[in-house]
């Protein structure tokens, strides 16, 4: 992992965000990379910005001088939070929040970005990118996209056939299911307001407007997505 000191922005409920920013860099002649977007990672359901994929992409942004931001969504890492209480929604307020709060504190994260997403970070950046793009006032503009094992729509699309009756029930009754992955050591926690929220914010229903490049990677052995 590469060193870096953890920050922390308040969401407006006062939920403690952890983040990890990296400015852009000076070039070998001292000159500024100006020109080139500032980079941000989003990571995927109950994972963190500890990942491999996060770390490796800032240590490729340190060493071509550009500026980074990774962070924790609330309930994750080292974010505070419930991850029970977490939805798209919320999840994606809480990415707003620390990527407009990078871009007045730290140089490079101010203007253009790439939205780098992976799994269900690849549902959030679109979200993000939306609302980066549709905010007239703001300086931020997404300028990019990338993701990695996109799990857009998941809570509808996915997770109703993989989680089956029973499960779909026990959520209805308890408000929530532990459905195994491969992908963590404990069980993936499912609550009901996850799967109802997540109706608000489907990006798979109609054409999306993003005037951008688009780069969209998946693997064909990932049993999940």
């Amino acid at each position: 992992m590469v060193s870096a000191d953890i920050h922390i922005v308040d969401a407006e409920d006062g939920t403690a965000l952890a983040y990890c920013a990296t400015p852009v860099q000076a070039s070998d002649t001292d000159t500024p990379i100006v020109r080139a977007p500032g980079v941000v990672f989003l990571g995927g359901f109950m994972s963190d910005m500890t990942g491999q994929k996060a770390t490796v992409l800032e240590a490729w942004a340190r060493a071509t001088g550009r500026a980074f931001l990774r962070l924790d969504y609330s309930g994750h890492g080292a974010s505070g939070g419930a991850f029970r209480d977490g939805t798209i929604g919320r999840w994606r307020d809480d990415a707003l929040t620390v990527i407009r709060h990078a871009g007045t504190t730290v140089p490079g994260l101010d203007g253009n970005l790439v939205l780098v997403g992976s799994s269900m970070g690849g549902w959030i950046v679109t979200l993000v990118a939306k609302a980066l793009n549709g905010d007239a006032a703001g300086t931020q503009n997404a300028a990019g996209l990338v993701t990695i094992a996109a799990a857009a729509d998941f809570t509808e699309d996915l997770l109703p056939a993989r989680l089956g009756p029973a499960a779909l029930a026990q959520i209805a009754e308890t408000g929530s299911f532990e459905a195994p992955s491969e992908y963590a050591d404990g069980p993936y926690l499912i609550t009901g307001a996850l799967l109802e929220e997540g109706r608000n914010h489907l990006v798979l229903r109609a054409p999306l407007e993003l005037d951008m490049p688009v780069r969209l990677i998946h693997g064909t052995a990932d049993p999940d997505v």
